[in-house]
């Protein structure tokens, strides 16, 4: 029972960080999307 406690206790800063990681690639991946288009449009416009 001791033992259990101790992984879990252990594992929630790992969990945390996978968590955590995932939000921030989320995140760039979307800030980059939006750069892309926002450059994207504004070559259409330059070429129009």
């Amino acid at each position: 029972m001791l033992v259990n406690s101790m992984l879990y206790i252990l594992s929630l800063p790992f969990v945390l960080v996978t968590i955590g990681a995932t939000a921030v690639v989320l995140f760039i991946f979307m800030l980059l999307l939006l750069l892309y288009f926002s450059i994207f449009s504004d070559k259409s416009q330059i070429m129009e």
